[in-house]
């Protein structure tokens, strides 16, 4: 019976580094490559969009975005290189060049349309419409915020504008089927055959993400097909302001606009990808799996169990410089030296970080008697993300920093070793601190 035991408790370990090293080989580097391209690293780096209210999350918005982009009659920058933007925006979809680009184009958002279906009638409005006056006509149908399809909703665009707009030539009609990453596509098989059959074999060479003549399908970030996105657009339009920035200050606020606007997209795009199914995947190809993951999600939430490893992996090196361990229920931790007036220096695990404190026991600090002990934190962890000693929040008779473990370290030791390399300095400057009050 014990060796069943053994070889139960083997096998999850074993299936727990199993996990851990699919993280390490596939995962972990998926993520920094995504990170790495959609700027994720930088996910705080000023968003106007982002930063005004969360309306970006809105069906409408992007939509919004892009007539602001691309129409003529924006107040300010809707003249400026806007032929050039336009044509770049309209190539996503016409490798052809097909789409007359002149003084005649009109571009819609919201644009009311209707069929009838008997003697009822369909009302519905395209998020973006372009037209020109040579019976030319590009759909845009935004699913950049994930919105569903309406029944039959791209054929029956497709036959109100071919009927109503492009006096029933439907040759040079495009659709721009708009999500934020690929994998969205529009359930054509639904579609109505009794009312739409002739719209609808229109629209059937465009599949699982395969263009047609007419549906195109764009994304506004896509890895595997840059030339095909909204970013890229938006990186060439920028290129294409560039020339006027120096000499013409709408070019750059126009400038400044693509930007924001392509931070946003890198920002939600990345994180869209982030949904890593692969991962998903892996934990649920097995029962074993499944409970490796419940196990490690169970073990690492138990911040008493990290707060005492850290403790436990400082015990032997600090207590050789003089600290004296003492439990508690979050952990315990290591003081010195414990003079006659309660003053004191912490190190151990608190709050799942490392955390070294400087305190008198019972007693608060005001703030002369905090300044040289912040001093010294701030002389020996400049190179280290820290809180701050001056947190208001902090309990006042305290002074600590917190470091989250591993910042650039690979692992535990070296991360300790790194927090712990001056504290012949620290100590040798808290009694300094000490006898100058003595003084």
């Amino acid at each position: 019976m014990q060796k069943k035991t053994i070889a139960t408790k083997n096998s999850h370990i074993d299936n727990t580094k199993d996990i851990l090293s699919y993280m390490i080989r596939t995962y972990l580097p998926e993520k920094k490559r995504i990170f790495d391209e959609y700027d994720l690293n930088h996910a705080e780096k000023f968003c106007l969009f982002e930063s005004l209210s969360e309306k970006y999350r809105n069906e409408t918005f992007h939509s919004d975005i892009l007539f602001s982009l691309l129409n003529l009659n924006t107040p300010e920058i809707g003249m400026i290189n806007n032929e050039e933007i336009l044509k770049n925006f309209i190539s996503l979809v016409d490798k052809d060049n097909k789409f007359t680009i002149d003084s005649s184009i009109k571009i819609k958002k919201e644009c009311y349309n209707f069929v009838f279906n008997g003697m009822n009638k369909k009302r519905g409005y395209m998020d973006l419409l372009i037209t020109n006056a040579h019976n030319q006509a590009i759909i845009i149908e935004n699913k950049i915020n994930n919105a569903p399809d309406q029944p039959n909703q791209l054929v029956r665009y497709l036959k109100f504008v071919t009927e109503n707009i492009c006096n029933g030539n439907s040759s040079d009609i495009f659709i721009m089927y708009l999500t934020l990453v690929p994998g969205k596509y529009p359930e054509i098989d639904s579609y109505d055959k009794n009312q739409y059959d002739n719209y609808i074999r229109k629209l059937l060479d465009a599949k699982e993400g395969k263009d047609g003549k007419i549906l195109k399908y764009c994304s506004a970030i896509n890895s595997q097909d840059k030339e095909n996105s909204l970013k890229f657009f938006l990186e060439k339009s920028m290129e294409i302001l560039d020339k006027n920035v120096n000499q013409n200050d709408l070019a750059n606020r126009k400038k400044i606009f693509f930007e924001q606007y392509k931070t946003l997209l890198e920002h939600l795009g990345g994180n869209m990808v982030m949904a890593d199914k692969e991962l998903i995947k892996e934990i649920f190809k097995s029962k074993d799996n499944l409970e490796t993951v419940r196990n490690l999600n169970e073990v690492y939430s138990k911040d008493v169990l990290i707060n005492s490893y850290i403790t436990d992996s400082l015990k032997n090196s600090m207590e050789s410089k003089g600290f004296k361990y003492e439990y508690d229920n979050t952990g315990g931790g290591l003081y010195y030296p414990m003079h006659e007036n309660c003053k004191f220096i912490f190190i151990g695990g608190d709050y799942r970080n490392f955390q070294i404190a400087f305190g008198i026991r019972g007693k608060e600090l005001n703030e002369a008697e905090r300044k040289p002990y912040a001093d010294i934190l701030e002389k020996y962890f400049t190179t280290h993300e820290a809180i701050p000693w001056y947190d208001k929040k902090l309990l006042m008779q305290w002074v600590f920093l917190e470091i989250e473990p591993l910042g650039e370290q690979n692992s535990m030791d070296e991360f300790l070793k790194d927090c712990t390399k001056n504290i012949d300095g620290i100590i040798k400057d808290f009694n300094n601190s000490i006898n100058t009050k003595r003084k």
